[in-house]
């Protein structure tokens, strides 16, 4: 397991991974609006979109709760 894999079950053990996918989702949306704003880069910024889009059809499927979340 990489150190990313090892901070990222401690965020989803933490956290949850519906919260987790959601910052995620919420993170693309965000480098998404910055190549469209400041570079009028539409290319780059549809590619952000698309992650978050995808992302954002599977958070429902993602509300697993761990059983340290209340």
């Amino acid at each position: 397991m990489s150190e990313l894999d090892d901070v990222l079950s401690r965020l989803v053990d933490a956290h949850g991974l519906h919260k987790v996918c959601t910052a995620l989702m919420v993170i693309c949306y965000g480098k998404a609006e910055h190549p469209a704003t400041n570079w009028q880069d539409r290319i780059t910024a549809r590619q952000w979109e698309n992650a978050a889009k995808a992302m954002d059809a599977t958070l429902p499927r993602a509300a697993i709760v761990s059983p340290a979340q209340p």
